[in-house]
């Protein structure tokens, strides 16, 4: 492995990064509608991966970097781009193709990571649990007390110019959805962190 210094300080770029989009787009995405969180995420993502890809700083990624599951996943995203032309809801499929897009260079980014620096994958799995922590406290809060939430709105109303932004955590009357507006969303992050 190489580990030189420009190398480490990219790396450790990278990770920020990864943890400042994942953040803040767990906190915007209940105040804007799901479908632009989603793009901006996308778009953050894969912007990240093609310039880390021509920038030729994973150009002496290992060949175990090429395993199954890489290439099942991206069999997965070529038949779900196929599926675009076809698809009968058609807008709605491009929408959620925005949400695959941006886990699979998510995914993308965390294989050459971790194929760089064993270390790495430590640092990623506390960027994914430090995540779900912030978004676990603003959740509980806007459920409770709503004593940080109610400046997180503001300050989002700020940025976002939406002046009756609301965080809820209810689904009415029946689940808590966190600050992100859907429960299986949250749920699934907080799983994968644990």
């Amino acid at each position: 492995m190489i580990t030189n210094d420009k190398t480490e300080r990219y790396t450790k770029f990278t990770l920020f990064i990864i943890f400042l989009v994942m953040t803040l787009l767990l906190l915007i995405s209940g105040s804007a509608p799901v479908d632009s969180a989603s793009k901006v995420a996308a778009a953050c993502m894969l912007v990240l991966v093609i310039a880390s890809l021509i920038s030729g700083k994973f150009n002496d990624i290992p060949k175990t970097a090429i395993s199954p599951i890489v290439i099942s996943t991206a069999a997965y995203l070529a038949i779900y781009i196929i599926s675009l032309f076809y698809a009968t809801t058609g807008q709605f499929a491009l929408i959620v193709f925005s949400y695959y897009l941006s886990g699979v260079s998510m995914f993308l980014l965390a294989v050459l990571l971790v194929n760089k620096n064993r270390i790495n994958t430590r640092n990623l799995l506390l960027i994914l649990a430090s995540t779900v922590a912030i978004g676990g406290v603003f959740s509980i809060d806007a459920a409770s007390i709503r004593g940080l939430t109610t400046g997180l709105e503001s300050l989002l109303s700020l940025f976002l110019k939406n002046g009756g932004l609301y965080l809820g955590a209810f689904e009415s009357g029946t689940r808590m959805t966190s600050i992100t507006g859907n429960p299986n969303v949250f749920g699934s992050l907080a799983a994968l962190a644990t």
